[in-house]
């Protein structure tokens, strides 16, 4: 599942425990509220929902905050790469002069692997277990 500990466990706090239906729906209206969040969905296999991607756009600081997850059954068959190489190209054709920012916790190897390899790079100090790396546009 796309909300499982797994999943969760490299997540704020506020987006663990979603442990039934009705967590779930008041979590996604709560992302949706602080941004916009999309649906990954895989073609192939009739757009079967595989993970999420949540932007936070903020126009005065020229800055798009992103997150995504993804289904653990679908870890490490490239779909983060492709999302993210995806994202990276829309931005730098509509939002240039913007700074696109993903936070990630230390231990969270793959995540950080995905953006390095898409132009990310580490920008300031770890600030509780996550490293900020960032792509200006």
């Amino acid at each position: 599942a796309i909300t499982s500990n797994k999943v969760m466990a490299t997540l704020p706090p506020s987006w663990q425990n979603l442990d039934n239906l009705e967590k779930i729906q008041h979590w996604i209206n709560e992302r949706e509220q602080e941004g916009a969040c999309f649906c990954i969905v895989n073609k192939s296999q009739d757009r079967l929902l595989i993970g999420l991607l949540f932007l936070y756009i903020d126009q005065s600081l020229k800055e798009i905050r992103l997150g995504y997850l993804l289904g653990e059954k679908f870890w490490g068959q490239k779909y983060a790469s492709e999302v993210i190489e995806g994202l990276c190209t829309y931005c730098n054709e509509h939002f240039s002069g913007f700074k696109l920012i993903g936070g990630v916790e230390t231990n969270n190897v793959a995540s950080i692997k995905v953006l390095n390899k898409n132009g990310f790079k580490q920008q300031g100090d770890t600030i509780n277990d996550t490293l900020f790396l960032e792509r200006l546009f």
